[in-house]
C-alpha cells in the first residue's frame, strides 16, 4: 500500500525545502559561519529500501528533493521518515539563525559599552561575559556532536537559548539603568466622561465596533490576544473583516494592530496564523507582536472601547463579552502612546520582560513564528496542521522582508 495522502502536498513540501536552501545560502554568506558548509547531517535515501547517509547541509536538500520526487510511491513509514528529515534539517537552520541573532545582539551591546564615555564599573566584566558568549557560539558551529545532540533533543537547545537570552536581557537591563531609561511612569489620566450607553454586551459589541470602523476617519488601533479574518455583514454585503480594514487604509486611515505571539498559546492557533499570513502578505497595517499581549482595546479616532472581547468572530458575537465605551480623546491619546512605547520596548511592562526578543514587527517575526510552529506541529504529530504551516511558510517566502 502506498501513502496517497501526501500526493496533493508534494509541491508545497518541495517549495518549503527550496526555502530551506535559500536560508542555508544566506547563512553561508555570513563571515563567522564559514564552517557551516562542513556541517554533516544524517539523511535517509528512500526508494529501494531505506539507507542513511551523512552529507553536508546543501547536499541534504538535494536528497530531500529526490525523496519528494517519489511522491505517492512512498510507503506510510517512508513518509514519516521524510517528514522527520525535513524537520531535522529545519531545526539545524533554526539553531544557526538563533546563533546569528545572538551574535548580532552581543556585538550591538559591546559596541554600546565600548562607545560609552562613562566607565560604570561593571563594563569590563560585562564585556568579558559578552566576548565569552560570542566565542562559545562561534565554537559551537564546529562541534558537530553537540549540534547533533541539540537537533535530536530540541529541549536541550531551547534550554541553552533561554539561558543566553536571560544573560543578555540582564545585561540590557543594567545598561538601561545606566541610561536612566527603564520603562515609563504610570500615566495619569483624567476622570472619564461617562455618557449614555457606555456599556455593551454580547453581539452588540461587534455591531458597534463594525459601525465605528466603517466610519473611521483618522485611525484604528487594535490591541487583541489574537485576530481572525472572520465574516461580517453590513449594508446587505457579506465580507471578511481584514478586507474592511484594508479598505480603510486605502482611504487614508492608519490601522495599527498589536497581538500576542502565536507560540504563547495552547496548541497551534491556525486561524490566527492564517490571518497573520494575510496581513503579512498585504503589508498595509502596522502590526506588532508581543509575547504576553492580553489587552482587548480598540481605538477609533477619538473613541476608546475597552473590554473582554478579542478581535475574532467569537469576540464580536460572543454572549459572555463586555465592553466599556470611553468618549474622551485623552484616553485615545494615552492608548496611542501605549502602542508606541510597547512597540519601542520602553513601556514599563517591557523593563521586566524576559521574552522581549520574541516581540517586534510581524513583518520581521513571521518567518520565525512559522518555523517554530512547524517544529511544534511535528513534535506533537499534528500532520494536517504541519502541511498547512509548510504551505503558509512557502507562500510568505515570496514576499520580501521589510
Amino acid at each position: 500500500m502506498v501513502f496517497v495522502g501526501l500526493s496533493g502536498q508534494i509541491e508545497e513540501l518541495k517549495n518549503f525545502v527550496y526555502s530551506l536552501r535559500e536560508r542555508i545560502n544566506k547563512i553561508l554568506s555570513i563571515d563567522y559561519f564559514g564552517t557551516v558548509s562542513r556541517i554533516r547531517v544524517s539523511i535517509h535515501v528512500l526508494g529501494m529500501g531505506v539507507n542513511i547517509i551523512d552529507v553536508g547541509l546543501l547536499e541534504a536538500i538535494d536528497v530531500l528533493l529526490d525523496n519528494l520526487d517519489m511522491g505517492p510511491r512512498l510507503m506510510p513509514h517512508e513518509v514519516s521518515i521524510l517528514l522527520d528529515d525535513i524537520v531535522r534539517v529545519s531545526r539545524i537552520i533554526n539553531m544557526l539563525e538563533d546563533m546569528n541573532r545572538f551574535i548580532m545582539r552581543i556585538r550591538s551591546l559591546k559596541a554600546e559599552i565600548e562607545k560609552s564615555i562613562v566607565d560604570f564599573g561593571e563594563s569590563k566584566s560585562i564585556l568579558r561575559i559578552l566576548n565569552d558568549t560570542e566565542e562559545s557560539l562561534i565554537a559551537l558551529i564546529r562541534q558537530e556532536d553537540i549540534l547533533q545532540r541539540y537537533v535530536n533533543d530540541p529541549n536541550l537547545w531551547e534550554t541553552r537559548r533561554n539561558s543566553i537570552d536571560r544573560v543578555l536581557n540582564e545585561i540590557n537591563r543594567k545598561l538601561s539603568r545606566i541610561r536612566h531609561a527603564i520603562g515609563i511612569s504610570p500615566v495619569e489620566i483624567p476622570q472619564a466622561k461617562i455618557v449614555g450607553g457606555v456599556l455593551l454586551f454580547g453581539s452588540d459589541i461587534g455591531k458597534y465596533l463594525l459601525r465605528k470602523i466603517l466610519g473611521a476617519k483618522t485611525k484604528i488601533i487594535i490591541f487583541t490576544q489574537s485576530i481572525h479574518n472572520f465574516i461580517v455583514r453590513f449594508g446587505g454585503r457579506r465580507t471578511r473583516i481584514l478586507p474592511v480594514l484594508e479598505e480603510k487604509v486605502r482611504e487614508g486611515v492608519d490601522v495599527w494592530v498589536f497581538s500576542r505571539h502565536p507560540l504563547n498559546m495552547p496548541r497551534i492557533p491556525i486561524d490566527y496564523i492564517y490571518a497573520l499570513r494575510r496581513i503579512y502578505s498585504m503589508r498595509l497595517f502596522r502590526h506588532m507582536i508581543c509575547w504576553h499581549m492580553h489587552m482587548k482595546i480598540v481605538v477609533v479616532d477619538s473613541e476608546t472601547i475597552i473590554g473582554s472581547a478579542n478581535f475574532t468572530g467569537h469576540g464580536f458575537r460572543g454572549l459572555g463579552e463586555i465592553s466599556v465605551i470611553i468618549r474622551d480623546p485623552t484616553y485615545a491619546m494615552v492608548i496611542e502612546e501605549t502602542y508606541r512605547s510597547l512597540s519601542e520596548k520602553r513601556h514599563i511592562c517591557c523593563s521586566s520582560c524576559e521574552r522581549k526578543n520574541f516581540c517586534g514587527s510581524l513583518y520581521d517575526l513571521m518567518p520565525r513564528i512559522l518555523e517554530d510552529a512547524i517544529a511544534r506541529a511535528k513534535r506533537n504529530n499534528y500532520l494536517k496542521t504541519l502541511v498547512k504551516l509548510m504551505s503558509i511558510s512557502n507562500e510568505i517566502t515570496r514576499y520580501p522582508s521589510r
